[in-house]
């Protein structure tokens, strides 16, 4: 058994080595809606939309959105992709150098979590481990809205995420 001097040491060894800068899902949120996204029948990623209590979604409040991966995909792909649906339906996008600070390679399983801090701010974490905190305006929106917009590829998929 460790003694508590030793746990307290460990603790404090553990958080300066930036451990403690893991994200998760802010607490008093819960799970409002889940969908699965396929493209032409391969599925991509599961999605789950998480508000504060549960309530319904509304772009005025903060919530997460969690995205877990079928399959790989690049770093380069997922920026790529990131700014052409946030082009696609009109609105503006940090460049690529931004968006490379935030995404890496994902592989089948890994995680992503986005959450708003406020229409300008949006922190990311993959698999629980906190990538970066990107401000840019109204960033919850343009990034969000992939997901969640009127635009969105599927409105299924954004009907059930959105618990509707």
């Amino acid at each position: 058994m460790m003694s508590s001097s030793k746990s307290y040491a460990l603790a404090i060894l553990l958080s300066l080595c930036g451990l403690a800068s893991f994200a998760q899902v802010p607490q008093g949120y819960e799970q409002l809606g889940k969908a699965e996204f396929r493209y032409f029948g391969l599925k991509l990623y599961d999605a789950r939309l998480f508000t504060d209590q549960g309530n319904s979604f509304d772009w005025n409040n903060d919530f997460a959105l969690e995205i877990t991966y079928a399959r790989r995909f690049t770093q380069n792909s997922l920026v790529r992709s990131t700014i052409d649906e946030i082009q696609r339906v009109g609105r503006k996008s940090p460049n690529t150098e931004v968006w490379n600070k935030c995404f890496r390679t994902v592989q089948k399983g890994h995680k992503y979590l986005a959450t708003t801090q406020g229409a300008d701010q949006i922190e990311f974490a993959l698999n629980g481990k906190k990538t970066c905190s990107l401000k840019y305006p109204d960033i919850a929106r343009s990034f969000m809205g992939i997901f969640l917009g009127q635009d969105t590829r599927s409105a299924r998929f954004t009907q059930a995420l959105r618990g509707e």
